[in-house]
């Protein structure tokens, strides 16, 4: 599943969206500006958020297991990793 959320500049600007919550597994945001947003609890297992600025978002329970970070931008975002760990 691909975000296609562009603006006329050819940009995926999300900025200060509440995705509280929501399931956003397997999705890919590339490259995707998410600046201030709030994903309290949303479920990011296996999403691709390869070069996404996510500074400033609070991520606090979110699941990212097997998310793809590189590159991603965290400055002074809240994230809980305690949230994303692997169960036996």
């Amino acid at each position: 599943c691909a975000l296609e959320f562009k603006n006329s500049d050819g940009t995926k600007r999300l900025q200060r969206v509440d995705l509280s919550g929501a399931n956003l597994r397997f999705i890919s945001m590339k490259n995707a500006d998410l600046r201030d947003c709030i994903l309290l609890g949303a479920d990011l297992t296996g999403a691709d958020l390869t070069g996404t600025d996510l500074s400033r978002a609070d991520m606090t329970g979110a699941k990212l297991t097997d998310a793809i970070l590189e590159d991603t931008k965290l400055e002074d975002t809240l994230i809980d990793l305690k949230a994303s760990k692997k169960k036996p």
